[in-house]
């Protein structure tokens, strides 16, 4: 979201600026969690195309990483579920 990648919709990027915990598998978490899939998917792609040796995991877990050494970075979304 902070790259652009995903834009939310004002209400939900309201409510996890708000840190409000998102219910696990309503519509909003569903969407969000599938959407994050494709992007990975997506930039995991585009390393391959560029000659980086790389795979979806790592991707996702290096940009987890990134992202808590940051503070300038608007809050990601909270759900409370074992699938993350």
């Amino acid at each position: 979201r902070a790259e652009g990648v995903l834009v939310l919709d004002p209400e939900l990027a309201a409510r996890i600026g708000a840190r409000r915990e998102l219910a696990a598998g309503e519509e909003a978490e569903v969407e969000l969690r599938a959407l994050t899939i494709v992007a990975v998917d997506r930039l995991t792609k585009a390393l391959g195309e560029l000659g980086e040796r790389t795979d979806a995991a790592a991707v996702d877990s290096r940009l987890w990483w990134l992202a808590q050494d940051r503070d300038d970075l608007p809050p990601y979304h909270r759900t409370r579920t074992i699938w993350y």
